[in-house]
């Protein structure tokens, strides 16, 4: 089932205001449901990098 980008942008938020260190994108993934479901990388990459323009 398919994540709603809102839900998936505050995921990222949420991940990034609980921790005390920068995270990799490879930790990133792991940790945010709709980026898991990304499926390849190439995916994941541009699915991230407009989270990051929004």
């Amino acid at each position: 089932m398919a994540i709603a980008k809102a839900e998936r942008l505050m995921n990222l938020a949420l991940c990034l205001l609980g921790t005390r260190r920068p995270l990799s994108k490879r930790e990133l993934r792991g940790s945010i449901e709709a980026y898991l479901e990304a499926g390849s990388d190439d995916s994941f990459n541009r699915m991230f990098e407009r989270d990051k323009d929004d």
